[in-house]
Protein backbone atom coordinates (compact mmCIF):
# COMPACT_ATOMS: atom_id res chain seq x y z
CA UNK A 1 0.00 0.00 0.00
CA UNK A 2 0.96 3.44 -1.11
CA UNK A 3 0.16 6.92 -0.56
CA UNK A 4 0.38 9.87 -3.56
CA UNK A 5 -0.53 13.41 -3.18
CA UNK A 6 0.60 16.32 -5.78
CA UNK A 7 3.07 18.40 -3.97
CA UNK A 8 4.74 21.37 -4.52
CA UNK A 9 8.72 20.64 -5.23
CA UNK A 10 10.23 22.40 -2.41
CA UNK A 11 7.81 21.77 0.33
CA UNK A 12 7.55 20.25 3.57
CA UNK A 13 4.17 18.47 4.29
CA UNK A 14 3.81 16.40 7.62
CA UNK A 15 1.88 12.68 7.72
CA UNK A 16 -0.42 11.93 10.31
CA UNK A 17 -2.31 8.90 11.13
CA UNK A 18 -5.57 7.44 13.74
CA UNK A 19 -7.48 4.73 13.81
CA UNK A 20 -10.35 6.83 14.27
CA UNK A 21 -11.63 9.65 11.58
CA UNK A 22 -11.89 12.41 14.80
CA UNK A 23 -8.35 11.40 15.83
CA UNK A 24 -6.41 11.57 18.25
CA UNK A 25 -4.07 12.56 15.32
CA UNK A 26 0.02 11.29 15.59
CA UNK A 27 2.24 12.81 13.31
CA UNK A 28 4.62 9.94 11.35
CA UNK A 29 6.95 11.44 8.91
CA UNK A 30 7.66 15.08 8.01
CA UNK A 31 9.03 14.89 4.70
CA UNK A 32 10.23 17.23 1.47
CA UNK A 33 8.89 16.75 -1.92
CA UNK A 34 11.60 17.28 -4.32
CA UNK A 35 8.57 16.51 -7.07
CA UNK A 36 5.22 17.11 -8.34
CA UNK A 37 3.72 14.19 -6.74
CA UNK A 38 4.99 12.62 -3.79
CA UNK A 39 5.00 8.87 -2.44
CA UNK A 40 4.79 7.55 1.05
CA UNK A 41 4.78 4.67 1.99
CA UNK A 42 3.24 3.74 5.31
CA UNK A 43 6.55 2.84 8.22
CA UNK A 44 3.90 -0.22 9.71
CA UNK A 45 2.81 -3.55 8.60
CA UNK A 46 -0.32 -4.30 7.19
CA UNK A 47 -3.03 -4.76 8.81
CA UNK A 48 -2.66 -2.56 11.95
CA UNK A 49 -6.10 -2.20 12.88
CA UNK A 50 -9.41 -2.72 11.31
CA UNK A 51 -9.47 0.63 9.96
CA UNK A 52 -6.77 3.70 9.44
CA UNK A 53 -7.19 7.26 8.65
CA UNK A 54 -4.06 9.70 7.22
CA UNK A 55 -4.01 13.36 6.83
CA UNK A 56 -1.76 14.76 5.01
CA UNK A 57 -0.50 18.84 6.30
CA UNK A 58 0.88 21.19 4.55
CA UNK A 59 2.20 24.07 6.73
CA UNK A 60 2.69 27.31 4.68
CA UNK A 61 5.68 30.36 6.51
CA UNK A 62 3.96 33.35 7.37
CA UNK A 63 5.09 35.77 4.45
CA UNK A 64 8.08 37.76 5.32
Amino acid sequence: RRLRWNSAPGQRYRMLSASNLLGPWEMLQTMESSEYQTFWTPPFPEPTSPAAFFRLLWPKDPPD
